[in-house]
């Protein structure tokens, strides 16, 4: 009996280990540690802690996806897909290569550019939300972040 369980447990494991995973969007553990470094590094820098916000947190997701599924990389000319109650937003996107969420190395590119460092930082906002999607991206393994902030 057990090496009969054996011998069908053993190939359905072969199986799932050699199918290729598909995109997939970073749930909330990804996004709660993204949204933690941003704020660690907004408390370092004598700022207040931004609240995460679904709606935020579902425009970056989804933006996410967009230029994964596209081959895209840029900002949104349409703007953030956030509630219209957010009066002011800004948005910092970061791509790699390989599919682990490597947040530190996104905040760390984010902290030494000017640009990314300056919305991050922003005294005006006071929500975030951030999304992770891995997949294919021109024909490579690779994960994209894309975090919003924006205030009420």
């Amino acid at each position: 009996m057990v090496r009969a369980r054996m011998l069908l447990v053993c190939p359905l494991l072969v199986a799932a280990l050699l199918i290729p995973a598909g995109s997939a969007a970073a749930g909330p553990p990804a996004r709660a540690v993204m949204i933690a470094g941003v704020n660690d590094f907004r408390a370092g820098q004598g700022l207040p802690r931004l609240r995460a916000s679904r709606s935020l947190n579902r425009s970056a997701v989804a933006y996410a996806r967009v230029l994964m599924r596209t081959g895209r990389f840029e900002h949104s000319s349409r703007g953030i897909r956030a509630s219209r109650r957010f009066t002011v937003r800004g948005e910092v996107l970061e791509i790699h290569r390989g599919r682990p969420a490597r947040f530190r190395r996104a905040l760390r590119s984010w902290k030494r550019s000017g640009s990314h460092r300056s919305v991050l930082l922003s005294p005006r906002v006071r929500y975030v939300g951030a999304g992770y999607v891995r997949g294919r991206y021109h024909g490579r393994n690779a994960g994209i972040w894309v975090v919003h902030v924006g205030k009420l």
